[in-house]
């Protein structure tokens, strides 16, 4: 009985072991895809922040634009006018 308790006891200890190996091993693999993610995140806050930009740059742009439309066809009505 107390062979079987003994081989039993070195048995579970191994297992333990490997169990705690490989939480080791997941909890490396955690911390590092808890690193890339974060950066990620980053990466993606900052092209986030880029596409605003550019989103408000291209409005301001189209005002420009139909600023100088307007001008344009402005221009075009006082030089019809001054050719009559």
């Amino acid at each position: 009985m107390e062979e079987t308790v003994v081989e039993l006891n070195s048995y579970l200890s191994h297992e333990n072991g490997w169990l705690q190996e490989l939480a080791d091993v997941l909890q490396e693999k955690h911390r590092v895809m808890s690193q890339e993610f974060s950066k990620l995140q980053e990466r993606v806050e900052t092209a986030e922040s880029r596409v605003s930009i550019l989103e408000t740059m291209i409005d301001d742009l189209q005002w420009d634009i139909d600023k100088i439309r307007k001008r344009e066809q402005r221009l075009n009505r006082h030089l019809a006018d001054v050719l009559e």
